[in-house]
């Protein structure tokens, strides 16, 4: 019997303001972690803008906003955006081998 081997790839890694630029989720792709750094006010968005999800915070404060959510998605393109402000948002995907 084979045993699946979860594998991750950063999909992106940088500081956002406003609206992050489109990030591909490949098919065999089986969860995505949206992480952000810095801001509270998240959204998941598709490529037309549209307000998929609220990512929610799990520490809120002047210095400490911290933003996380895993999601089952694959084979599309999605946009990470902020209420306000600028923030470091993480994308990564788990697959397995």
């Amino acid at each position: 019997m084979s045993e699946k081997t979860s594998l991750n790839e950063v999909l992106h890694s940088a500081s956002v303001t406003g609206t992050s630029s489109a990030i591909d989720i490949p098919y065999d792709t089986e969860f995505i972690t949206v992480s952000v750094v810095g801001n509270d006010g998240v959204w998941v968005e598709d490529t037309s803008g549209n307000k998929l999800l609220a990512v929610p915070a799990f520490q809120s404060g002047d210095g400490s906003k911290k933003s996380f959510v895993a999601l089952p998605i694959a084979g599309m393109s999605i946009k990470v955006s902020l209420d306000s402000g600028t923030a470091n948002v993480y994308v990564t995907r788990f697959h397995a081998n």
